[in-house]
């Protein structure tokens, strides 16, 4: 256990928002919107497709951190639009 009078004193001084990971991460929303904007004909065009023609099975291929998004999608599609989903 360490003793808080002992801590290095660099690590004191370590502050979450001076990270390159919390500043993408505070990017987020905004890159999410502008993705959105730019695309939105195109990504009307790829719903409507799905409504008109639904996929039987979606699979997802993801590795690392991308694997934990792509196992909530399938959580997502399978409980929300009943497609079975898998991963590879």
């Amino acid at each position: 256990m360490t003793d808080a009078n002992n801590i290095d004193p660099a690590a004191r001084s370590f502050r979450m928002e001076a990270t390159l990971t919390y500043a993408v991460a505070g990017e987020a929303a905004g890159a999410v919107a502008r993705f959105l904007d730019l695309n939105a004909l195109a990504i009307a065009r790829i719903a409507d497709r799905l409504r008109w023609c639904p996929p039987m099975s979606v699979t997802t291929c993801a590795r690392g951190s991308s694997d934990a998004a792509a196992t909530h999608a399938k959580y997502l599609i399978e409980t929300l639009i009943g497609v079975p989903t898998t991963t590879s």
